[in-house]
């Protein structure tokens, strides 16, 4: 798909953020959740993004991740705006947090 999407989301419940907050918040090339390295901070960076509008909140991407994580937030609203999410066991954390240990800063850039 060549086409930019532009998701608007009204969030009806007060989040409780700690921070900077607005009554309106826009997302920009939300898309690169989803690409090379740093995946995590790019989707804890989202997320806050998210939890820090008071009211709206316009997401702004293109792509086939832009189109999966349009999936994820009709998720979200079909859930009532509650993440669900499997959360690790110690094991699995434990096994997480040897992940990419050894790549070069460079290779991880990819």
């Amino acid at each position: 798909m060549n086409s930019l999407v532009m998701m608007q989301l009204y969030l009806h419940k007060y989040i409780g953020a700690k921070g900077n907050e607005a009554s309106m918040v826009y997302i920009i090339n939300a898309h690169e959740c989803f690409d090379g390295s740093n995946r995590t901070q790019k989707r804890n960076m989202l997320f806050t993004a998210l939890t820090r509008s008071k009211a709206w909140v316009r997401v702004i991407g293109y792509g086939s991740n832009m189109e999966a994580l349009q999936k994820e937030f009709e998720e979200v609203k079909r859930n009532n705006f509650e993440l669900q999410f499997v959360y690790p066991t110690a094991g699995e954390r434990k096994e997480l947090n040897i992940v990419d240990r050894d790549m070069s800063i460079q290779e991880r850039k990819i």
